[in-house]
């Protein structure tokens, strides 16, 4: 009985940060003046500042999670292959809807990046099958 209450004591742990990050995300994506409504129009571009500074952030995290991830087992990468593809075309169209909105060399610079990245991630999965079938 112990054990099952430890076991979904742990599962639910499992549960709650993604729901957070994950409602999180979607209060930032679906309502992004929410955050900043109380502010001055002089503070945005401090807040501009503050949102790429969180999205290298988030970038550095997720890189870490991939190399972390690769180096502990190659088993685990390769089945989490498509959710990372997935992640990456999500920034994908992310940064081409920023470049629709605001077109710099920048956005084209990052969105080739990203595509460099889904078609290493793309190689990878099928580089690994074939392998599988040797």
């Amino acid at each position: 009985m112990k054990k099952l209450q430890k076991t979904f004591k742990s599962n639910l742990l499992h549960f709650i940060i993604p729901l957070f990050y994950g409602g999180l995300g979607m209060i930032f994506l679906l309502h992004p003046t929410l955050p900043v409504q109380e502010l001055d129009q002089t503070d945005y571009d401090i807040i501009i500042l503050l949102l790429h500074q969180g999205q290298g952030v988030l970038f550095i995290s997720f890189a870490l999670l991939l190399f972390q991830i690769r180096n502990k087992s190659k088993r685990l990468y390769f089945s989490l292959n498509s959710t990372f593809l997935a992640i990456i075309f999500a920034i994908l169209l992310m940064t081409c809807y920023f470049y629709y909105l605001l077109p710099s060399v920048e956005l084209i610079f990052m969105g080739m990046i990203n595509l460099f990245a889904l078609l290493i991630l793309i190689y990878d999965k099928h580089d690994f099958k074939k392998q599988l079938q040797l």
